[in-house]
């Protein structure tokens, strides 16, 4: 998912972000034997504790979109990250780092 990322301290999917979301889970429609981690993360501001439920939230609930667009549940599993592996070190605020990412746990 390029550019999944959310307001500070918010785990809401923008809109914008459900046509990406969209042609995800229709790859994992078309490919029926692949499973998929969604990686929650979240910038370096805030408690270890609320970034950690934070990032967890936002791979929840990018899961669930890709539920309600017909993906078994079982294929589609979330963690958060919280405020590790940084994708901007530059600034710990970075938009960057307030996203999701989908990584392929199977293939056939």
């Amino acid at each position: 998912l390029d550019a999944v990322t959310f307001p500070t301290g918010s785990s809401t999917v923008a809109s914008q972000a459900h046509d990406q979301i969209g042609r995800v889970a229709d790859l994992l429609l078309a490919y029926p034997d692949v499973t998929v981690e969604i990686g929650g993360y979240t910038d370096a501001p805030g408690s270890t504790t609320i970034n950690a439920r934070l990032s967890k939230e936002r791979a929840d609930n990018v899961r669930q979109a890709m539920i309600d667009r017909g993906v078994e549940s079982a294929r589609v599993t979330a963690k958060g990250y919280g405020e590790q592996d940084p994708a901007e070190t530059t600034s710990g605020e970075s938009a960057a780092n307030r996203r999701v990412v989908v990584r392929v746990m199977k293939r056939g």
